[in-house]
């Protein structure tokens, strides 16, 4: 897979962290990450995001992106 989207999701239930482990597993090497962020700070999300194997290259306005990767 290419490229995943993470919209729509104000809460999730247990954390993020099962659900990027997930995306991280299923993305091709260089794929992309889109996080649609509803709340929280943005340095929060982004280090909870880098943890799991991403790495945050750009913002569009509430949309986070991340490749797989590019460490």
């Amino acid at each position: 897979m290419k490229s995943a989207l993470l919209f729509g999701l104000p809460y999730i239930a247990g954390g993020l962290e099962n659900v990027l482990t997930e995306l991280y597993r299923i993305l091709q090497l260089g794929g992309t990450l889109s996080f649609a962020k509803t709340r929280g700070s943005n340095e929060k999300l982004i280090k909870e995001v880098e943890r799991k194997g991403f790495k945050y290259f750009e913002r569009r306005g509430r949309i986070f992106l991340f490749k797989k990767g590019l460490n």
